[in-house]
């Protein structure tokens, strides 16, 4: 498994840069210019790693955000206080039943033969 530790992580990635950069320079001092640079296979790949360094980050920091929201989220719910009776929608002690409910009667069932 993967670390999700965003200091490991940063430290991969600043290497993924460092091979990149030094790689891309050594390219340069032979002669090479970006358009050929684009087609170098090695160049490539370690362009690939700087780009997964990074969307691992992102995906730490997903990670990260998501847990505080619902942190904060249980947080101010447990915060508030808890409601009784009517409220929730059910019928408190003592009160007659609301208007919209009185006049209906449950649908027949079909009797079986």
């Amino acid at each position: 498994m993967g670390s999700i530790s965003t200091e490991i992580r940063t430290k991969q990635k600043e290497q993924a840069v460092a091979e990149f950069d030094a790689y891309k320079a050594r390219l340069a001092e032979s002669g090479m210019d970006d358009k050929q640079m684009s087609r170098d296979p090695k160049l490539r790949e370690l362009r690939a790693g700087v780009r997964k360094a990074n969307h691992r980050l992102e995906a730490i920091e997903a990670r990260q955000n998501h847990v505080d929201k619902v942190k904060a989220d249980k947080a101010a719910k447990a915060d508030k206080p808890k409601e009784k009776g009517a409220a929730k929608g059910k019928k408190a002690k003592g009160q007659p039943a609301p208007e919209s409910a009185k006049g209906k009667k449950k649908p027949d069932q079909k009797k079986k033969k």
